[in-house]
């Protein structure tokens, strides 16, 4: 497919990777079962929205987020 629509690889940003290790593609594991997302960035998510729904005004103030709303669109 690189070859029929003339891209050339860059050489620099290529990795072999073995067989049984975790492959990343921009931040998502990539398996063959599936794609899912990174096991940290999944518990970050899911610390950070608990305790947005356990008490936001709290929640905003610890994270610096300038509003409620600025929270809730990020999470």
């Amino acid at each position: 497919m690189i070859r029929k629509y003339k891209f050339k690889p860059n050489y620099v940003k290529t990795k072999i990777i073995p067989p049984r290790a975790r492959k990343i593609v921009l931040g998502l594991v990539v398996e063959s079962t599936g794609v899912f997302l990174q096991r940290k960035f999944k518990n970050d998510l899911e610390v950070n929205y608990y305790h947005f729904v356990k008490d936001a005004l709290n929640h905003v103030k610890q994270k610096n987020y300038k509003s409620v709303f600025g929270a809730y669109n990020h999470i």
